[in-house]
């Protein structure tokens, strides 16, 4: 009988205190706290819900890097936002949301080599099949493919399709990779990238086996390498991704 007694009292206990379960949290929600506190750690996994995925993400990928107060408030989320280094994946060492080098300077890394740079996911979401989205590039690709005279001539660069613009009336590259079931994408790199500092390419990504989509940024030189780039998105969020309904 005493046992039972106590089971049933720690039971009311912990429905009635409810908030003591978030002490052995180590980073509790307190979205009014003005301290600063410690650094979270890089490999400390935080949970994000977009639509039907859970993920559990490594602190050190996400842009901005929420404070240790806020970090565990609010997982469920519109969008997710994260950068890493390619060609290994690892995340930056310091939080690149504020700058627009995707070279940055970092200890024990050459910001000199060319297969060396962030990619910027400025925003990953969950679209389920068939549903419309705004990032949809096939039908962005598709609606860039004709100008005021008739369709551009297209040529083929680096695996992609190239849309050939006359020359002086473009701001933008396009390219565009739709045929492929897995995944499709199309890419807008900054042209005459000479003339301007830090020049990207935006890439708006579908990958169709996680139903989702994403905007991302990478360097202009690195477009020959687009398919790594795309490869290494599909690669992280797989492994964040804990549960799928």
């Amino acid at each position: 009988m005493l046992e039972k007694f106590i089971a049933i009292n720690t039971l009311l206990f912990f429905c009635v205190f409810p908030q003591v379960t978030m002490a052995s949290e180590p980073y509790p929600c307190d979205p009014n706290s003005t301290s600063i506190g410690e650094k979270v750690p890089a490999d400390y996994l935080v949970v994000r819900e977009l639509g039907a995925h859970k993920l559990k993400v490594p602190y050190g990928y996400l842009t901005p890097r929420e404070r240790e107060t806020e970090v565990n408030c609010y997982p469920k989320r519109q969008k997710l936002e994260f950068s890493f280094w390619m060609p290994d994946l690892a995340p930056a060492a310091k939080d690149p949301w504020f700058s627009g080098d995707l070279r940055p300077k970092e200890p024990n890394r050459s910001s000199a080599s060319q297969d060396s740079y962030l990619v910027k996911v400025i925003g990953a979401w969950y679209v389920a099949e068939g549903a419309d989205d705004y990032v949809n590039p096939e039908t962005r690709f598709k609606n860039s493919l004709n100008g005021p005279q008739g369709p551009y001539p297209l040529e083929t660069v680096f695996g992609l399709t190239h849309i050939i613009e006359p020359q002086g009336t473009l701001s933008f590259d396009g390219y565009g990779q739709v045929s492929e079931d897995d995944f499709k994408i199309q890419i807008d790199c900054i042209a005459n990238h000479q003339a301007f500092p830090n020049p990207n390419c935006k890439a708006h990504l579908r990958l169709t086996d996680l139903n989702v989509n994403a905007v991302l940024l990478f360097p202009v030189d690195a477009l020959p390498q687009w398919r790594a780039v795309k490869d290494a998105v599909h690669s992280l969020m797989s492994k964040w991704i804990v549960e799928a309904k």
